[in-house]
């Protein structure tokens, strides 16, 4: 179900913002999924992301495999298999604001209205730095270390912390139940944006979890630098 087409927030590119249903992901559990792509280019293809996903730091090191279903969701849209959002079939359904792509890619209005008829939303953002403001009430500040953390909470944001396997949980900080009791996000909800400070240990395939932990350290010298 499509429910924007329109200009990037980001960078003014042409995205499309689409719904999906039935989801199989077994961390989320059954929530309807956003999918932010790029209108005119697959995923796959270089630079594509700009739009969709701004200056986000660990871009390498996402956890989406592009050419899986971000790719299958964009082929699907260029075939014109995706119609315009019945705002009712959100109704009593948990919404989760990115499967891919950054929330504040689409603009805030937007997610609010769709928002109005979910029984509860998930979401999270890099761009919490330049956002509209009032993206506080739907996600979390998607940070990579404590420094950030504290930044994000000075300007009134609840965090999705990333640690690695080294750092400890601070003391206003929940472990992501997903990992530490099994619960899935449908089961939680904590991700709403107002709810909770949560971390998460990072995980996934090896080499996105180097390039996680190159990331920290390069964000750490450019902030000891000033570059930050």
């Amino acid at each position: 179900m499509i429910f924007y087409e329109g200009p990037s927030q980001l960078d003014g590119s042409d995205i499309v913002g689409i719904i999906t249903t039935n989801s199989r992901n077994i961390k989320t559990g059954p929530v309807l999924q956003s999918w932010i792509l790029n209108a005119t280019k697959p995923p796959t293809e270089e630079n594509s992301d700009l739009g969709i996903c701004g200056n986000c730091p660990i871009k390498s090191a996402c956890y989406v495999t592009k050419f899986q279903a971000p790719l299958n969701v964009y082929k699907t849209y260029k075939k014109g298999g995706y119609k315009q959002l019945n705002k009712r079939r959100l109704r009593n359904q948990i919404l989760r604001l990115g499967a891919y792509g950054d929330p504040a890619a689409i603009p805030v209005s937007v997610w609010k209205d769709l928002t109005k008829y979910t029984v509860e939303h998930i979401g999270y953002t890099h761009q919490w730095k330049t956002c509209d403001p009032e993206f506080k009430t739907l996600c979390q500040a998607s940070t990579e270390s404590i420094a950030l953390t504290k930044e994000a909470h000075k300007l009134g944001w609840k965090t999705f912390r990333i640690k690695d396997q080294t750092e400890e949980i601070q003391k206003n900080e929940v472990l992501c139940l997903n990992e530490s009791k099994g619960y899935t996000c449908q089961q939680c909800g904590l991700c709403n944006g107002t709810k909770a400070n949560i971390t998460i240990t990072v995980h996934g395939a090896k080499y996105k979890i180097n390039n996680f932990k190159l990331t920290q350290t390069k964000n750490t010298i450019g902030a000891t630098n000033g570059n930050n």
